[in-house]
């Protein structure tokens, strides 16, 4: 066998949870990086900082 079916029969990996995977690591990564950029985003719309209610 080959390294790469040794690595996908010792995980138990399938092509579809290989998939829901990348992809939940790609929507991750893509959350963390919009962090940056939201307030940025808000306050060009309009939006200023939150008050705390007295």
């Amino acid at each position: 066998m080959r390294w790469r079916e040794k690595i996908i029969d010792f995980f138990g990996l399938q092509r579809n949870i290989v998939g829901l995977l990348s992809m939940a690591i790609l929507v991750g990564l893509g959350e963390r990086m919009a962090e940056r950029f939201l307030p940025v985003y808000l306050i060009a719309l309009g939006g200023g900082h939150f008050r705390r209610p007295a």
